[in-house]
């Protein structure tokens, strides 16, 4: 039987336990608690807790105003201006996922596909010729590839693009369609 002492003392501990953090932590890999596929690859490759492939590609929703996202090189980014047919999506998004993952290091001499899933596919393409090579951690190149599907991914579910790795001005990482490589 409740006592009013015990309601009205559980009634004065309501805003207190509201105010609690919860047992959840963020999952989406933003700082900011904004997704961002860019931060769930960065969150995926140093193992920390995040959301699925279709928990990401549901929290992006389409409705996120893309501006909202800061990036490094926001200006070397861009949208649709190939004419290779765009990639989908949610298998670009698996591809995200693979790559953040590995662990390894992707290491371009020319141009090099990294992953194709389905009807996606990421390759790299190396644009200092001063070089023999270039290379990036695989989580550096999933970033890339993230900061274009947070810029780029349309309504239809499609998304095309191109950005440099993280933190690596010679490998462009490219996101669309399986074709031949360039």
């Amino acid at each position: 039987m409740l006592s009013p002492r015990n309601v009205a003392l559980a009634l004065l501990a309501m805003p207190f336990v509201a105010a609690l953090p919860s047992a959840s932590s963020d999952v989406s890999g933003a700082a900011d608690g904004l997704f961002s596929f860019e931060s769930w690859a960065g969150a995926l490759a140093r193992g920390k807790p995040t959301l699925s492939v279709e928990e990401a590609i549901a929290a992006a929703g389409h409705l996120q105003d893309p501006s909202t996202v800061e990036r490094s090189l926001e200006k070397r980014l861009r949208c649709n201006h190939l004419s290779k047919p765009p990639a989908w999506g949610p298998d670009a998004v698996e591809c995200i996922n693979y790559l953040a993952r590995s662990g390894l290091t992707c290491r371009v001499e020319t141009v090099v596909s990294m992953c194709i899933i389905g009807g996606a596919q990421i390759f790299a393409s190396k644009v200092n010729t001063r070089q023999a090579y270039t290379e990036s951690s695989c989580e550096h190149v999933a970033r890339a590839a993230g900061a274009i599907m947070d810029s780029c991914y349309r309504s239809d579910d499609t998304v095309q693009g191109d950005h440099y790795a993280y933190g690596n001005g010679d490998m462009v990482v490219t996101l669309t369609s399986p074709q031949s490589l360039p």
